[in-house]
């Protein structure tokens, strides 16, 4: 876990990390990664997603030399998103999920058609929100960026997956589901400070709903406590952001 973490600090493209620095070491670095990945139960999950973190950034330092190693990555990767199903296995399915779509767009189409495909049919049942218009736990941490990451490995060849994955962003974008995103209601100071609330210009927010809260004064000398639904912020921020990848992909951007 801590040589992953070490490749991971390394191979930092914001650090200004190159092709060129990564080539010599790649051989010795991913030899390592890959008996992780491998399977045999030898690693825990914790160190798997280190390992996958590593994986994820030598691929998109290394891009097309990555192919050499594409063989001995993916039968690993592609077993852990067959068989880590249950739900504290989400996240190491998540880091698999965003360490096959770098790996993708990394090696090229021609390389990657085939396993993109199979990820793709596996995911879609997880791309569709339910009838209530919950998404999926994990939808904007992984499923959503996975896929968007895969179709620009893939481009035109993932509009037949458009009808699966547009719909829920237009969902989570639709003006008429903010009806809790945002409120704005009047408080009597002294009755907030004899109750013992935070006072003015305090913010408070829910990790488990989302729901930040803050009272500020407005003009007039009035207080109001203004409330944010950050999870539904983030939620429409994440879909537009998905759904600008889905056209530049296909290049209608």
């Amino acid at each position: 876990g801590h040589a992953a973490t070490c490749v991971i600090n390394f191979c930092n493209p914001q650090g200004g990390c190159e092709t060129e620095h990564v080539a010599p070491h790649s051989d010795m670095l991913l030899g390592a990664l890959v008996t992780c990945l491998g399977g045999g139960g030898s690693c825990t999950p914790e160190v798997m997603e280190e390992a996958l973190g590593a994986v994820t950034r030598i691929a998109h330092v290394s891009n097309a030399d990555f192919g050499r190693f594409y063989a001995a990555f993916m039968p690993g990767i592609l077993g852990i998103l067959a068989t880590c199903s249950g739900p504290d296995q989400q996240r190491l399915r998540g880091k698999a999920m965003q360490c096959v779509g770098i790996i993708g767009t990394a090696v090229g189409v021609d390389m990657f058609r085939a396993d993109a495909l199979k990820v793709l049919e596996a995911l879609m049942p997880a791309m569709q929100c339910g009838a209530s218009g919950q998404f999926p736990d994990g939808y904007f941490e992984y499923y959503a960026p996975a896929a968007a990451q895969i179709s620009h490995a893939l481009k035109d060849q993932f509009a037949p997956f458009l009808p699966t994955v547009i719909p829920p962003l237009l969902h989570a974008l639709d003006s008429s589901n903010s009806k809790n995103l945002f409120s704005a209601t009047e408080v009597d100071a002294a009755a907030e400070a004899a109750a013992g609330v935070s006072g003015e210009g305090d913010t408070t927010t829910d990790e488990d709903t989302g729901i930040a809260t803050s009272v500020i004064k407005v003009a007039g000398g009035a207080m109001m406590r203004i409330t944010l639904n950050t999870h539904l912020v983030m939620e429409k921020q994440m879909a537009a952001k998905t759904f600008y990848e889905y056209a530049s992909a296909l290049g209608v951007t």
